[in-house]
């Protein structure tokens, strides 16, 4: 292995997606990339479109907006950034540009990882991949770098001080929804208690598409924050038996406002969410909790669990609300609780159901966009062409709204449309 310093982006203002030999490396599968969370940092494109030389930029944290006109590039970029996340390159051989350079990040520790591609100049239209690992030191930055081909087998190794490496050859959670979201789908159908894909070819239309695509994404984000939940319940409940048996734990004081009746109830909505049966009386539970210091201690350590449920479920809530301001008249967004995905959300007028297909086109597209960005946690998503079938109010509003859903994500947009950037910085706005 051999190490270059590359110029101090602090420096001189350069990126390290900018500098040094190119290295093609041939793509074949990727390692998964476990639980490490990175964003887009920065790229460069060569020759993107029509346009001749390089076009490049630092991204924000949050929000970015590509704009420009029908064929300025847009969708190739995203193309570009979604693969450097996917660790693909099979997409891009018919894509209009020359090479490309993407930095990614991992805030948790600061190693940077450089993808590049470019075009292989041969009739069969291959693009060449690169990995790098970067890290960001004092003296600006290092790059760490392999003479080796073998990618796929060779993990770069992290700075001594950092908490972790990112694997070179990994694919990294993030979304990207293309023109094409609500009609193209790959079908996984649910049969009993287990998806298949094998061999089912029966045809599917897309309103079946679009509902299939929004349960199954529901359904696994509402699976994922329950989990959260109840582990957030567990460890409450751990810290009541050592309440309960004396164990030396954080003293806690007796909850403001809650009183005897209220400790009661809270105590037995508690474990009941547990299934556990709380054999006590309710009068011996009254009688008792003024006196009780246990007890007291007890009902504090639940509300304090209630207050981080809520949190985690706060999201769902966010994205329940902002939903049903934009739906006109008395539509609804439910979101039930039931386990089966067939029933997990519906619509409702007044109290009637209605169909997830029997939406509009801009209300099914709104639903899926803000669904997309409620269950991306802090990963990117990226989305071609958001105004789609919507009006230009609710295009001056959807990324605020977004924003609103999900504050921690990283929002990579593309649009030809004025209205979606109304109420965005001009600072993260790239013309192409």
């Amino acid at each position: 292995m051999m190490r270059a310093t590359i110029v101090s982006a602090r420096r001189n203002g350069r990126r390290p997606c900018l500098s040094g030999q190119m290295m093609p490396v041939e793509f074949e599968r990727c390692v998964p990339g476990g639980s490490i969370l990175v964003h887009i940092q920065a790229f460069e494109v060569v020759n993107l479109g029509s346009r001749v030389g390089p076009r490049d930029r630092e991204l924000d944290r949050h929000v970015n907006v590509f704009w420009g006109l029908n064929g300025s590039g847009k969708t190739t970029l995203l193309k570009i950034l979604h693969s450097a996340l996917d660790n693909g390159s099979t997409e891009l051989g018919e894509l209009p540009f020359e090479a490309a350079s993407v930095i990614l990040r991992d805030d948790a520790s600061k190693n940077v990882l450089r993808r590049a591609y470019r075009q292989r100049r041969s009739s069969d239209g291959r693009v060449l991949k690169e990995h790098r690992l970067i890290r960001e030191d004092d003296d600006g930055w290092i790059l760490d770098e392999t003479e080796t081909s073998d990618w796929d087998s060779h993990l770069i190794s992290a700075p001594r001080n950092a908490k972790r490496t990112v694997p070179v050859n990994a694919s990294f959670t993030h979304s990207y929804l293309p023109i094409s979201r609500v009609t193209e789908f790959r079908p996984r159908y649910w049969q009993g208690a287990s998806y298949r894909t094998a061999s089912d070819t029966r045809p599917v239309g897309p309103e079946e598409r679009f509902v299939e695509q929004v349960r199954r994404r529901w359904q696994a984000y509402r699976s994922e924050s329950l989990s959260r939940v109840r582990d957030i319940q567990q460890v409450g409940l751990a810290q009541i038996l050592a309440i309960l048996f004396g164990s030396a734990i954080p003293i806690f004081s007796r909850p403001v406002g809650v009183g005897a009746e209220d400790a009661y109830r809270l105590v037995q909505n508690f474990l009941r969410e547990q299934r556990i049966s709380f054999p006590v009386r309710r009068e011996d539970f009254v009688s008792r909790y003024e006196e009780s210091v246990e007890h007291q201690q007890v009902v504090a350590k639940i509300v304090e669990v209630q207050k981080q449920a809520d949190e985690v479920l706060r999201p769902q809530r966010e994205f329940q609300a902002v939903i049903d301001e934009f739906y006109s008249g008395d539509k609804h967004l439910i979101l039930n609780r039931t386990p089966s995905p067939r029933d997990a959300l519906s619509i409702e007028i007044g109290d009637r159901a209605i169909p997830l297909k029997a939406l509009s086109s801009g209300e099914k597209q709104l639903l899926q966009l803000l669904l997309e960005v409620l269950a991306a946690e802090d990963t990117t998503v990226m989305i071609d062409e958001p105004e789609l079938s919507m009006h230009v109010d609710w295009q001056q509003r959807l990324v605020q709204s977004m924003r609103r859903i999900n504050p921690n994500c990283q929002l990579i947009l593309a649009t030809h449309s004025p209205e979606v950037m109304v109420d965005v910085d001009d600072a993260v706005i790239f013309e192409l």
